[in-house]
């Protein structure tokens, strides 16, 4: 109740700043790719050539055929808010069934932590929240649930995972894994529910790939990789040289000169085969520099702060320049060591708790290296496996702590034994 009274107090205050100051709270710069999407579908019943995945259009369509266009945010933000009440149950319910030794007061903390971050990404018209939520159930299910009809809410979950966002498209190579690691941590997954999550997942690719072929010939799930690849040369290699503007038009030169046809007249597929070979050849010339990029991606990705609603709150009144000055840089710092007591494995070193690690870090490891060769993504990469992070936090929070409890004890305890020793 407190959690669901803290969100209605922000929706309501956002919705008296007015329409304008809302949309602007709730939007990003991709939002309107989505919006349009879901906006066409519902006037003309038909599909708009788009990089993006159909879930999320299909998700925000519900709103505008509900509330319209004056209403569609804000039923949607609504929709979001309620999903993270249920997300953080499913946080706190993880936390009880595989930490249950750790203490109330340590669980509430690192659930209301998630709490925190889910909220940021609720009030956010992107993708991230509503995949995240459902690849959560997906996991959840994978770790404890084992009747036919949770076998189906868990296998319908990763597929609407996979069809809001492609990051989960080879999701399928690594559940049999998981499972292995699964049989010790709680029980033996059935290897039919194995065949029916992959099942679904293919399933769910297979539509945005039918998507995209229809609409540009293009096969893949979202054909976003050729601009990821310019993003990746341009601030690996180029960034202080030529500016961002000049390096794409260099860029859709370079892909002109080695198709020999006009950039737009190439179809999208050809222009990430070309795109690919330009990374390709830039890696071998410059390995250092495109091996340094990768990592410092790959560590902002995973140590990046939780912001939350932190940043549009203070942007509302101030600056970027206060933001990132002084306010971001302690967030940091209040994170840091969550990330750290996560990603170290369990002090225990039990063999069901490293089980459990494994299986986390395998999934963090997925989603982010599989988003690697994006830029500025920061704490959405992260999210869809935040909530498994915790237990581990929280494992060796616990452990840390009763190691501090008992030295202090040890100490006192010889402390008084020694001014209790008399001479003679």
């Amino acid at each position: 109740m407190v959690y669901a009274g803290i969100e209605l107090l922000l929706f309501f205050w956002l919705c008296s700043l007015g329409r304008e100051a809302f949309s602007t709270f709730v939007s990003a710069p991709d939002t309107s790719s989505y919006e349009a999407i879901a906006l066409q579908l519902v006037e003309t019943f038909s599909l708009r050539p788009s990089p993006r995945t159909l879930g999320y259009p299909l998700f925000l369509s519900l709103g505008y055929l509900v509330g319209g266009r004056s209403y569609m945010m804000y039923l949607i933000v609504g929709c979001q808010l309620i999903l993270n009440i249920v997300l953080t149950w499913g946080c706190w319910r993880l936390l009880q069934r595989v930490a249950p030794a750790t203490g109330i007061r340590l669980r509430s903390i690192a659930t209301l932590f998630f709490f925190w971050a889910g909220m940021g990404m609720a009030f956010c018209l992107l993708s991230d929240f509503l995949a995240a939520f459902f690849f959560g159930v997906f996991l959840y299910g994978v770790l404890f649930w084992r009747s036919p009809s949770s076998l189906l809410l868990s296998g319908t979950s990763l597929a609407l995972a996979t069809l809001i966002r492609p990051t989960f498209t080879f999701v399928p190579f690594i559940i049999p894994i998981a499972a292995y690691f699964v049989r010790t941590i709680t029980s033996k997954v059935p290897w039919y529910h194995i065949m029916v999550f992959v099942m679904f997942s293919l399933t769910a690719t297979g539509i945005s790939v039918a998507y995209q072929y229809i609409m540009y010939g293009y096969i893949g799930p979202s054909a976003v990789l050729a601009a990821n690849i310019e993003n990746t040369i341009y601030y690996a290699l180029k960034e202080g040289e030529v500016s961002r503007t000049d390096y794409s038009k260099e860029f859709e030169r370079e892909i002109r000169i080695r198709a020999g046809e006009p950039y737009n007249a190439l179809s999208i597929s050809m222009q990430e085969k070309y795109a690919k070979q330009i990374l390709v050849n830039e890696s071998i010339s410059h390995p250092r520099e495109m091996f340094i990029f990768f990592v410092k991606n790959f560590l902002k990705h995973i140590f990046a702060p939780i912001e939350s609603v932190v940043q549009k709150l203070i942007l509302l009144y101030t600056s970027d320049k206060i933001y990132f000055t002084y306010v971001r840089p302690v967030l940091g710092l209040m994170c840091l060591a969550v990330w750290l007591f996560s990603l170290i494995p369990p002090i225990s070193l039990e063999n069901r708790q490293l089980l459990y690690y494994f299986f986390t870090m395998m999934f963090l490891l997925y989603v982010i290296g599989i988003s690697v060769i994006t830029q500025f993504q920061g704490e959405r990469i992260r999210f869809p496996v935040l909530a498994f992070m915790l237990p581990v936090m929280v494992w060796n929070v616990h452990h840390v702590y009763g190691y501090l409890r008992g030295w202090g004890e040890y100490r006192h305890s010889n402390h008084i034994t020694f001014s209790d020793c008399k001479p003679g």
